[in-house]
């Protein structure tokens, strides 16, 4: 799944004939961001009865937990929730990063122009093309 997270500007868009979609250029930058089919359901926190079947446990100093648990009281949260709440964030936001490339307009033009370029595979393509799908090509990587 690709999708845009910067603004689109009022530039035209340019249609890329590989796959019929569009891409509108910013006034600067392009964001793609690019999410792995089984991540969707890693990060779909909508039902909170599947949270609460996971336990996850820190080490801490007790004066740690004190400072953490006074200060979840006064946000009016639980110590988990309070602990947990900026920990999701955080994690979101590095995968958001990890999962976004950051084009150029020029770079914006050479991903349009190889994409619409008629080049045959190369053999390295074919052969990896050949490979059975994503979760059991990493299984056979361990091998």
């Amino acid at each position: 799944m690709l999708n845009s997270t910067s603004p689109i500007s009022t530039t035209p868009a340019l249609l890329c004939k590989a796959n019929g979609h569009a891409l509108d250029y910013t006034d600067n930058i392009r964001t793609i961001t690019a999410t792995p089919f089984f991540r969707d359901a890693v990060m779909d926190h909508s039902n909170t009865s599947n949270l609460r079947q996971a336990r996850l446990e820190f080490k801490t100093t007790a004066d740690m937990k004190d400072l953490l648990t006074h200060a979840a009281a006064l946000d009016g949260l639980d110590l988990t929730s309070f602990v947990l709440g900026p920990a999701i964030e955080k994690a979101r936001k590095v995968i958001q990063e990890h999962d976004s490339i950051t084009l150029s307009k020029q770079g914006q033009a050479a991903l349009i122009q190889l994409l619409n370029s008629k080049q045959k595979p190369t053999k390295a393509m074919k052969d990896l093309m050949a490979l059975p799908d994503f979760p059991l090509r990493k299984n056979l990587s361990k091998a």
